[in-house]
């Protein structure tokens, strides 16, 4: 009761403070199911503010209540630590994937995004531009084969943040993807999404999805059509929303590409 009136009161730090020490009190109780629920909320909420690091005291409550969780708590928790820890290490796809396999199985419903910032990292990570893998960051024990399981485990995911399937659809385009990719290609990769996201499908995200293909054909060698579809992405929306893990992309941003493209 007491956090949710610091939230309304649009305090969400002292919020935050009073969950965690309710998970605290949750967990001397035994109960562990509670405890882990709303800290995993808090975790989820810090890496979704952007926070590039792992210092925050979430985390350690997580890691001392890790011998009490059950196989999929202990999973999540792989995923969500490898993926703020990325920032440092890179894709850490060994420990990423198997995780991802075991929360996918178990149809948990944070698995689509998950599965998106996974996908999102080992993208930039250039693990899909070329074949062979080439990563820019490939600890031991990643092989090829992980990319493929990784690209499985987003695949056909659900979630009902627009903006998360906004971002999973694109990712997964992306990764059709290599660094030698012609605009047919490209074309190819995004045609039904652009489709999708033109008939409103994607709803306010729908200039994200734009925003994302006209990236893509740019960087594949179709100028125009990348200019193209940045102005459409300028006309679906004055400002897409804040992204999960990403920053907010403004409308003169847009403007700035087009413009220092054309």
């Amino acid at each position: 009761m007491v956090a949710e009136t610091l939230e309304e009161a649009n305090f969400p730090g002292h919020a935050a403070e009073y969950r965690r020490r309710q998970a605290g009190r949750l967990r001397a109780a035994g109960d562990t199911a509670g405890a882990f629920t709303l800290f995993w909320e808090l975790a989820v909420a810090h890496f979704n503010g952007g926070a590039a690091s792992r210092l925050a005291a979430v985390y350690h409550d997580l890691e001392q209540l890790r011998p009490e969780l059950d196989r999929l708590q202990a999973a999540k928790l792989n995923v969500l630590t490898a993926a703020q820890d990325w920032y440092e290490q890179g894709s850490q796809l060994a420990v990423v994937v198997p995780a991802l396999e075991e929360i996918v199985v178990a149809a948990d419903p944070d698995a689509a995004l998950l599965a998106c910032v996974s996908l999102e990292q080992a993208l930039v990570d250039g693990w899909f531009d070329f074949d062979p893998a080439q990563p820019l960051a490939a600890p031991p024990g990643d092989t090829p084969g992980l990319q493929a399981r990784l690209r499985a485990c987003a695949e056909g995911r659900f979630c009902a943040d627009v903006v998360i399937r906004a971002r999973l659809a694109c990712v997964l385009a992306d990764t059709r993807l290599t660094a030698d990719s012609t605009p047919v290609e490209t074309d190819e990769a995004y045609r039904e999404l652009l489709q999708h996201a033109g008939a409103g499908r994607y709803m306010h995200a729908g200039g994200l999805v734009f925003a994302r293909a006209a990236h893509a054909f740019a960087m594949h060698g179709d100028t125009r059509r990348a200019i193209d579809l940045w102005r459409q992405a300028i006309a679906a929306v004055q400002r897409i929303p804040p992204l999960r893990g990403c920053p907010r992309v403004s409308a003169g941003r847009l403007i700035e590409e087009v413009a220092r493209d054309t």
